[in-house]
């Protein structure tokens, strides 16, 4: 069976989406047609001088409820309704009633293209930020011809988030809430020999007008019997990183430790390596077939096993490889010398700490145990004297945080600047299906924002979550205009004090001015 793939905005306009291009490969190891729809890199191409903000620092907008809610659904917030959402009009630095216009002007666009490839089955790959837009289009595309089969997946779609939401809306029939490779094959396997799904595990769909799902599908355990990426439908020169180009790489799945507000941990459920040997072999194909020797690590964290990044690193080293490489750590134990410079040696050039926050007793609230600030202290230290670059990431205004809490932050980044390229830091948000909302959330009084009213019949509306920027607790202190407060503080001190501050993709923000666009 051919089916579509579809990418829409607002998704990463540097590299090239990791997850599609496994999917494509695994399609076509099965004997299977992918025609991709990479609407995300068409608009972003078209539009960033206006509109570049909904793929940097506004692009979560589109997750918040109104928003979603007014651009989904425009025909209920039509006058005189338009009055009861009116304090949703206009949020800072984008005009909602502009980004509607501008998606007007090209979903009828991207509906002809994607009805005109003659496929069945149409894909669309989900998170937080292509949510919206991804019904949008689906909503069109039922409206035109009922008979396409409209699949989501995605980091969004786990079954307790939103995937019962999304089918509910009628203009998806299925979803699948874990990795897709296996899934999404059975799936349409199913509806080519059947006509429609009989019973796969990981799909929520409906059967006799009844929502259903059999549960979860068994991960897959060997991550290398997965083919390597294939980035063969996409327009790689449409992309920012091609001078050199840079490729997406992940040397595993999941994450082995436990922090209360991550929800990529709870979709990707057990940490998975894969063998070194595999990961080599991939290096040496991407060189091959693509010319890639620049590469950047999806993993949630590189060092989830430190065993095997050193096996790799050392691999490297032994093969020769002429590669270079980035990608996000965790102060874990096992950081030493011997380790960083093996990693600069196989051509780590800069690796992104998750420090979150740099005193003890919030990283205890977070369950981000296993290091203290001494020991942070001291990798990047060595990272530094060994050249590889380095970048803090940070959490500011978790729950309770304190004004001598936040300090103890500004104060350990001040202290081993010298260390850092830069730093990221952003407000804690609360996303239902973490720990963070399902065990914490009412033994720390935590209180989400307020949901818009929707009437009776529409009910269904209330199972949509995004992410809660705004809650508060019971502390007057504790909302999120002294959070925002704290992070410009900290912006303001770190840039007084010479050390650049990658807020929301500023280092891409200045790539993107050099560009030159065809």
């Amino acid at each position: 069976m051919k089916v579509s793939l579809v990418l829409v905005p607002t998704w990463a306009f540097e590299k090239p989406h990791l997850g599609a291009a496994y999917l494509i490969s695994y399609l076509k190891s099965k004997g299977h047609g992918v025609v991709l729809h990479d609407s995300n890199i068409e608009m972003f191409r078209n539009e960033h001088k206006k509109f570049g903000r909904l793929w940097e620092d506004m692009a979560h907008i589109l997750r918040a409820e109104d928003s979603f809610f007014r651009l989904l659904y425009p025909e209920r917030f039509e006058k005189p309704r338009l009055k009861d959402v009116a304090k949703y009009l206009v949020l800072p630095g984008i005009n909602l009633i502009k980004v509607r216009k501008l998606l007007d002007k090209y979903i009828d666009k991207w509906v002809k293209q994607i009805l005109d490839s003659d496929t069945k089955v149409i894909g669309f790959s989900i998170n937080g930020n292509t949510a919206l837009i991804s019904l949008m289009l689906a909503k069109e595309i039922k409206r035109i011809d009922k008979s396409k089969f409209i699949v989501f997946g995605g980091t969004s779609c786990n079954i307790n988030m939103n995937a019962k939401f999304f089918v509910k809306t009628g203009f998806v029939d299925a979803v699948v809430t874990g990795e897709g490779e296996e899934i999404f094959v059975e799936l349409i396997e199913q509806l080519e020999k059947y006509g429609h799904i009989k019973k796969c595990l990981g799909v929520v769909f409906r059967k006799k007008g009844e929502l259903v799902y059999y549960g979860d599908r068994p991960l897959i355990q060997d991550l290398d019997s997965i083919p390597f990426p294939d980035y063969d439908e996409f327009d790689l020169d449409k992309y920012i990183f091609r001078n050199p180009r840079i490729f997406p790489f992940t040397t595993g799945r999941g994450c082995p430790f436990a922090c209360n507000f991550c929800m990529d941990r709870i979709f990707w459920k057990k940490y998975r390596g894969r063998s070194v040997d595999n990961m080599i072999e991939e290096f040496k194909f991407m060189y091959e077939k693509y010319g890639v020797k620049s590469f950047g690590f999806n993993d949630l964290t590189i060092n989830a096993n430190i065993t095997l990044l050193g096996n790799m690193a050392k691999k490297i080293i032994q093969e020769k490889l002429d590669i270079s490489w980035a990608g996000t750590a965790r102060f874990t134990p096992g950081l030493n010398k011997e380790v960083l410079r093996n990693l600069r040696d196989a051509g780590c050039r800069q690796i992104d700490y998750g420090l979150e926050s740099a005193s003890n007793s919030v990283r205890k609230r977070m369950n981000k145990l296993g290091y203290d600030k001494e020991y942070a202290s001291k990798v990047l230290k060595t990272s530094h004297e060994l050249g590889i670059k380095q970048a803090l990431l940070l959490i500011i205004g978790y729950i309770g945080e304190t004004k001598d809490e936040f300090y103890e932050t500004v104060n350990f980044v001040l202290e081993n600047k010298k260390y850092l390229k830069e730093v990221h830091a952003g407000c804690l948000y609360i996303m239902k299906g973490t720990s963070l909302y399902e065990v914490f959330k009412d033994k720390l009084n935590v209180r989400v924002s307020p949901r818009i009213n929707f009437k009776k019949s529409m009910d269904f509306w209330r199972e949509y979550y995004y992410p809660d920027y705004a809650w508060t607790t019971d502390d007057p202190k504790d909302n999120l205009q002294n959070r925002l407060k704290r992070v410009d503080l900290l912006y303001k001190i770190l840039k007084e004090e010479g050390l650049s501050c990658n807020f929301s993709g500023e280092e891409l923000t200045k790539v993107i001015k050099n560009e030159t666009f065809e």
